[in-house]
């Protein structure tokens, strides 16, 4: 069944793996979602368990595919793509707090990307950072995304990754 082999999607980065979010997942994710240092810039406000069972848990896919970031199988985020078209979509991350920092979400970041443009074929990755969140810009265009004149209906930003292949936190392609 295509929903089992989702179930066990795992993409590889240097430091970090990523993989389907999973039914067991959702005590993890209804904690990190209520944590005010996650959910200030992850949509403003506290999530109910209802909101976490149908967002986060796997039930919007194929168009949003959710995955859990971790470092030697210790759980440090959440990362989700959400495919807008056959060929593009936009992504978003997060990191608990006292994992950012030491480069886990760049390169959760490097290896998403990679995945989307080399396996699934996507030609168009966007991100939309709020306006007021600079350190979300900055971490995003690091990693080569650039700002559009476009806007979301919420008001945060458009970025697109124009790289033409994820690099390393030293600037080298992968």
């Amino acid at each position: 069944m295509q929903s089992d082999l989702l179930e066990e999607a795992i993409i590889f980065g240097n430091k970090v793996e990523l993989r389907s979010v999973k039914q067991n997942d959702f005590e993890l994710l209804f904690r990190w979602l209520n944590d005010p240092e996650v959910y200030r810039w992850w949509g403003g406000l506290p999530i109910d368990s209802d909101t976490v069972q149908q967002k986060y848990l796997g039930l919007r896919r194929p168009q949003v595919e959710g995955y859990i970031i971790e470092v030697t199988g210790i759980p440090i985020g959440y990362a989700q793509r959400h495919q807008s078209g056959d060929s593009e979509g936009s992504i978003d991350l997060f990191l608990v707090p006292e994992m950012r920092g030491r480069g886990y979400g760049g390169d959760a970041v490097r290896a998403l990307v990679e995945y989307l443009t080399q396996v699934e074929g996507w030609k168009r990755i966007a991100v939309d950072p709020e306006q007021e969140n600079n350190l979300a810009q900055r971490f995003w265009q690091k990693l080569g995304f650039v700002e559009t004149e476009e806007i979301t209906s919420e008001g945060n930003l458009v970025l697109i990754y124009k790289g033409s292949s994820p690099q390393n936190s030293d600037g080298e392609s992968l």
